[in-house]
């Protein structure tokens, strides 16, 4: 089950848990603390296993026709279960009746030869993101890809 997350306490609770469970991906505690604080004041949706959340996915607007994967988790046990894409389904339907055009998402290049984000990036190209352009935001061994979907054409 997919449900959407309205108080600060349990954005910051559920996006804690679950990212200092992916130290792999979420392993600078800086990068975490602020994907942490920041959570709260956006859009989360959280996939729910029984009452136990078990993922979530964070939803930032970024421009009238735009909005970001700003960050998702899933817990280790979890993998490749399908949750991953719930999520963003959930995200794309929401996306949709809100008229935005895109979704988009940041994540580390392939060229960089992560195997963590290696996965990453071949879960986003399956579920239809573009490769859009590699930005200079982070250091060169972490080398920013934006990837974009087009939502409603």
């Amino acid at each position: 089950m997919i449900k959407e997350i309205s108080t600060d306490q349990e954005k910051t609770e559920i996006c804690e848990r679950i990212l200092k469970a992916l130290p792999t991906w979420f392993g600078l505690p800086e990068s975490t603390r602020e994907y942490i604080e920041n959570s709260k004041q956006y859009l989360m949706f959280a996939a729910l296993d029984a009452n136990e959340v078990v993922g979530f996915i964070s939803l930032r607007p970024t421009t009238q026709q735009a909005m970001e994967v700003y960050v998702m988790g899933i817990m280790p046990k979890y993998h490749r279960q399908g949750i991953g894409k719930q999520l963003i389904e959930k995200a794309e339907e929401y996306i949709r009746t809100r008229k935005y055009r895109f979704l988009h998402v940041k994540t580390v290049s392939p060229e960089a030869k992560y195997e963590s984000y290696l996965k990453t990036y071949a879960f986003y190209k399956a579920m239809g993101f573009n490769d859009l352009e590699v930005l200079p935001l982070w250091d060169e061994g972490n080398p920013c890809l934006l990837m974009v979907k087009a939502i409603n054409e």
